[in-house]
């Protein structure tokens, strides 16, 4: 009748969910923390993006609030909905984390707030080649000095990229494009 001890709790957290045994005793300090752990992994699907998630951002926010997992405002399933629409790609991690600040303030789907706040991801290679060509153009010095070496110059560019787009591209799909672009 005694409820899963938190030494075996961790070691099925590592089996089952192929945490690494340091996320598995974070997420079994405490036992609201690893319900709720198991309640976003069990509806993400994505054991280890959850893992991530409420350790951190969550986490973060739960003591900005002073909150603790039995008590926050986000329920594992807006986080789960947050997790997966981080690894669908349809938004990016840090618009992530407004989204959820705003779901903690003021409740409501992720996806909504997403879709409100203009916060999808653009994925279309078209839209995002044609930043990544205009980047290019305008920066023909630091291209030839990343041609020339300067692998650093790398992030100059994304970052170019990035703000023509407001923010808005794919960064996994503009990293691979401009690497395309620059030939490397």
């Amino acid at each position: 009748a005694l409820p899963e001890l938190p030494r075996a709790r961790r070691d099925r957290f590592v089996d089952a969910y192929g945490l690494s045994a340091y996320d598995a005793g974070v997420l079994t300090q405490a036992a609201a923390t690893a319900d709720y752990f198991e309640a976003v992994a069990a509806a993400a699907g994505e054991p280890k993006a959850a893992a991530n998630w409420v350790m951190g951002p969550a986490q973060a926010l739960m003591n900005e609030r002073k909150e603790d997992a039995a008590t926050f405002a986000v329920s594992a399933s807006a986080l789960a909905e947050l997790v997966r629409l981080v690894a669908d790609g349809t938004v990016s991690d840090s618009a992530a984390k407004k989204v959820l600040s705003i779901v903690a303030e003021e409740g409501g789907s992720p996806g909504e707030i997403v879709e409100a706040q203009g916060l999808t991801q653009i994925r279309d290679d078209g839209q995002l080649a044609g930043w990544v060509s205009e980047v290019v153009e305008e920066h023909a010095d630091e291209v030839g000095r990343y041609r020339g070496g300067e692998t650093k110059l790398l992030g100059f560019l994304m970052g170019r990229v990035m703000r023509l787009s407001g923010g808005k591209a794919d960064p996994r799909r503009v990293n691979e494009l401009l690497r395309e672009a620059l030939g490397s």
